[in-house]
């Protein structure tokens, strides 16, 4: 879908335009719906850069990829060496350690704790940030066309209703209860691809 069937779409379900701020609603619904949880298709690998105390983070950068005890990671040079993610508040506390690192969004960096031992390429997986949606673009690539109109759904769940706006009222429940039946499906699909990816 583009955007701007999202938006007919969302206009159709409030029964109302969303005025000026149309795109600003639908990129506002978006960024939520992708910042739920770690989809799949957000997932993304950097391998560009040699390993140094400090290495400049990708430009579409949104987050490091939790591993399955939950630790924002990434592996250095060939033996794959695996360094774990501390809250830039906490730098004082491991700056003498090694196998940590620190992301320091002020300076756009990624920095690494104690003394720079290894070599080789920062392997950096990442959920980056995909580009907003606008009147002629679609969702990022990795969307399925089948969950698109999650984002119509959240447009209207976001929209004020005023007293007045009865029937958008009445139409509140049933907008959320499709929300959320997609949402199940889009965690379920998202479950079962990293189900068909696990080695056996």
């Amino acid at each position: 879908m583009t955007g701007e069937e999202i938006l007919a779409y969302g206009e159709e379900l409030i029964d109302d335009t969303f005025g000026s701020t149309d795109y600003i609603m639908m990129n506002i619904a978006y960024r939520e719906v992708l910042a739920e949880r770690p989809w799949r298709f957000l997932v993304k690998w950097d391998e560009s850069q040699d390993f140094t105390s400090q290495v400049t983070l990708p430009t579409d950068f949104n987050s490091t990829l939790p591993d399955k005890e939950g630790h924002g990671h990434l592996f250095v040079g060939t033996p794959n060496n695996k360094y774990l993610e501390i809250d830039i508040k906490e730098k004082i506390n491991y700056e003498n350690i090694p196998g940590f690192f620190y992301i320091d969004r002020a300076n756009n960096k990624m920095v690494f704790t104690g003394n720079a031992v290894d070599s080789g390429k920062v392997k950096l997986p990442y959920i980056f940030d995909p580009a907003d949606i606008a009147e002629t673009t679609s969702p990022t690539f990795g969307f399925k066309k089948g969950f698109q109109p999650i984002i119509a759904y959240k447009m209207a769940a976001l929209y004020p209703i005023t007293e007045q706006e009865e029937k958008a009222r009445s139409y509140r429940g049933e907008n959320q209860a499709e929300y959320k039946r997609l949402f199940d499906l889009m965690i379920l699909d998202d479950a079962r691809q990293a189900e068909y990816a696990t080695h056996r």
